[in-house]
């Protein structure tokens, strides 16, 4: 008996361990104070376990590692990093990783294939166990597992403790010393895995979950891995070994596409492999063709009993009321990614409930957040999943309901924000419903990177609007985003909004609308300074000239005066520039319209410049850039300035010349205007060609040349040696 005692396979009983003391000349107590730790380390605080029990039973231990998972394929970074955390380990401590990610993102298979490439360094034994974390019906209770594991550790039935504590104690006392490895998948929470954690420095515990464990990371020092979706080769090769390479290799666009839509997510490409496999006759191009009907996606990625919507579903319904609430309501978004504001504005909750909400949805894997911006976002399939269940669990005045929400907050504030980007600007008549406290803007870049953030969702919710019947939503989002399009020279955003909003206000009958959409149509195609758009705008103003008219709206026939105006310079009509500029600036002194003012003067001034007229061209320049001054309007101050320049340069008074173009480059660069920084430095070039020679004038050349390249803009193609040939008759279109 002693000698097994000796060996580690008991515990011995106390009187043996004072025999001992005895035996050996040890002070009373020296060897029991041992005893008592370890027995308190194995059984906790339980008096009872004062007999001898078997610690190490001489039996074959298990062996329980599911097979290595058939064709994996890619994840070499990760599994880098969890061979780097096995290295790492602590000593002293026993090493917890975990893998971490959403629905059918592949933790299992990679979890398993660790499992069997470190299988050699944990000989004594492996466990393993499904915890079905997040399906009510089957999920095990620790005492369940642990069960389990002491009798696949050699635990007698009749000395099986009943308690989870004594369970965990006497399989920690069974793991004690031994190199073990235990996989613990699917679990849901920390308080599922954490009994089952052995305490021994040799042991490794793999736990696969939807959920952040961040219980487990606090208090028991657990390495998480957050694993991602497949990169897109790596499931372009899953698909391929699901499938076959050579039907992949004959259709590789189709094949790219199969995986896009999957969303490079592990299961969703299995299932599609698999689906092909089992079709011989079924091309890639078939199987792309019907994934991207969005409405059919879920339902066609399902193979026998596996599938992403039955998958996506064991979260969905693990989630409380309230969350799961706000999983529905999030698919009703129309764009990639959102704001926490936009999640409030759904259900109707301050930012910071919304956030609580979220994070738990970011904890379940069912939304990822941009750690870049602060924003959040859906994968592809979870989102069409979340519009599944708005559709089926909403009421339609809910659904409604919220959705108008939405969009009334990104009106509101782009509103605000547009305000700021030029000051002074009238839009149509809207109301802001005064129910959002945020974000506010204290600077003109604030609002700009605003707009940055949240454009495509702009476009995607005038397009929803549109489709639901929210007509003045949808021309009110173009409206409302105008400015920053045309600071950002974003023209097919601009086309595709305005067109929206144009047949909104035409379905509506709202005749102001149709004529403000026509408007910004008109000054698009300025924009572009082509001919044929040149035309085609003439022919939008024109229209909405004649409403304007029709119906009394003097600021909007004021726009599109000044817009026709403008058209005309481009095509060279001039008298009737001018004749139109004249109304306009009549029309914006008759109404106290100091902005359009400004737009009026800076226009007549080119036209009168392009006639020759330059002492009226410098007088109209001065007053609209006066204007521009006093409304803090930066934007147009700096092409006040550029327009200027140009006249001192049929003037020849250059160094005037340069000094506005100087201005206008500060100021042009200080708001982001990339067209007027282009035409400040040829306007500088131009200058300092006629006062230093044309080594000075060519890096401010080759520099707006590089700009108008990277604006697609026509004028990339001109010579530096043109511009200074031609200098004194410099194109003064802005």
């Amino acid at each position: 008996t002693l000698v097994e005692y000796e060996r580690g396979h008991r515990l011995a009983p106390l009187d043996v361990v004072e025999a001992y003391e005895s035996e050996l000349g040890l002070g009373a107590g020296t060897l029991a104070a041992v005893h008592e730790g370890a027995r308190l380390e194995l059984y906790g605080e339980d008096r009872a376990h004062l007999r001898t029990y078997v610690v190490r039973p001489a039996l074959d231990l298990p062996h329980q590692l599911p097979p290595d998972v058939a064709g994996f394929t890619g994840r070499e970074v990760e599994l880098g990093r969890l061979r780097a955390v096995v290295a790492e380990g602590a000593a002293g401590t026993v090493v917890i990783s975990a893998i971490a990610g959403t629905a059918g993102v592949g933790k299992t298979a990679l979890a398993v294939h660790l499992a069997h490439e470190l299988a050699p360094d944990f000989p004594d034994l492996q466990l393993y166990v499904n915890l079905h974390g997040y399906e009510p019906a089957q999920r095990l209770a620790p005492t369940q597992v642990l069960d389990r594991f002491l009798r696949a550790l050699g635990v007698p039935p009749e000395e099986l403790p009943s308690e989870v504590e004594e369970q965990a104690a006497r399989y920690r006392g069974l793991l004690a010393g031994r190199r073990a490895l235990v996989v613990l998948d699917n679990a849901s929470s920390a308080e599922q895995v954490r009994p089952l954690l052995p305490a021994s420095a040799s042991c490794l515990v793999l736990v696969t979950s939807r959920d952040r464990l961040a219980g487990l990371v606090a208090a028991e020092g657990a390495r998480v891995l957050m694993l991602d979706v497949l990169a897109p080769l790596e499931a372009l090769d899953l698909l391929s070994r699901t499938a076959s390479p050579a039907r992949v290799d004959a259709e590789p666009e189709a094949a790219s596409k199969v995986v896009r839509l999957c969303g490079h997510l592990p299961l969703a490409v299995r299932i599609a492999g698999a689906r092909l496999a089992t079709r011989p006759g079924m091309s890639l191009g078939a199987l792309a063709e019907r994934l991207s009907d969005e409405r059919a996606r879920l339902g066609e990625l399902s193979a026998g009993d596996v599938g992403v919507r039955a998958s996506l579903a064991l979260s969905y319904q693990a989630l409380a009321p309230e969350a799961a609430q706000m999983f529905r309501r999030l698919g009703l978004i129309p764009g990639p990614d959102f704001a926490r504001v936009v999640a409030a504005a759904l259900l109707e909750r301050t930012p910071h409930e919304a956030e609580r909400w979220l994070e738990t949805l970011v904890d379940a894997h069912l939304v990822e957040i941009v750690s870049t911006t602060g924003r959040y976002r859906f994968h592809d399939l979870v989102r069409l999943y979340a519009r599944e269940r708005a559709q089926a669990e909403e009421s339609d005045h809910d659904r409604e309901a919220a959705r108008r929400r939405m969009f009334e907050w990104y009106l509101d504030i782009a509103d605000a924000a547009e305000r700021l980007l030029i000051p002074g600007r009238r839009r149509l008549p809207h109301e802001p419903t005064g129910r959002w406290n945020e974000p506010a803007f204290a600077t003109s870049a604030e609002a700009l990177g605003w707009f940055d953030a949240e454009r495509a969702n702009l476009v995607a919710a005038t397009h929803q609007a549109a489709d639901l019947g929210l007509h003045s939503l949808a021309w009110q989002l173009g409206d409302a985003s105008w400015t920053y399009f045309y600071r950002r020279s974003s023209e097919s955003d601009w086309e595709d909004t305005h067109r929206i909003g144009l047949a909104a206000a035409r379905e509506a009958r709202d005749r102001q609308a149709e004529a403000w959409m026509l408007a910004s149509l008109g000054d698009l195609g300025d924009f572009t300074l082509e001919l044929r758009r040149s035309e085609e705008s003439a022919s939008a103003f024109k229209r909405s000239v004649a409403i304007c008219r029709e119906i009394g709206d003097r600021e909007g026939e004021a726009r599109a005066l000044c817009g026709l105006g403008h058209c005309k310079i481009h095509l060279g009509q001039l008298e009737e520039a001018i004749e139109c500029e004249q109304r306009a600036l009549a029309i914006s002194r008759e109404i106290g319209y100091a902005y359009r003012q400004g737009i009026a003067l800076n226009h007549l001034g080119v036209a009168y410049c392009d006639m020759g007229r330059l002492r009226e061209a410098m007088d109209c320049h001065r007053q609209a850039l006066a204007i521009r001054q006093a409304l803090s309007d930066r934007w147009n101050e700096g092409i006040s300035l550029n327009s200027l320049g140009r006249v001192f340069c049929k003037l020849r008074r250059f160094q005037d010349a340069i000094d506005c173009a100087k201005q206008s480059l500060a100021i042009a660069r200080e708001v982001g205007h990339r067209w007027g920084e282009a035409r400040s430095l040829e306007l500088l070039g131009v200058g300092l060609c006629h006062t230093q020679g044309i080594e000075a004038a060519c890096p401010c050349w080759e520099e707006a040349r590089n700009i108008f390249t990277d604006l697609d803009a026509p004028q990339a193609e001109e010579e530096p040696a043109r511009l200074a040939e031609n200098s004194e008759v410099l194109d003064s279109n802005t």
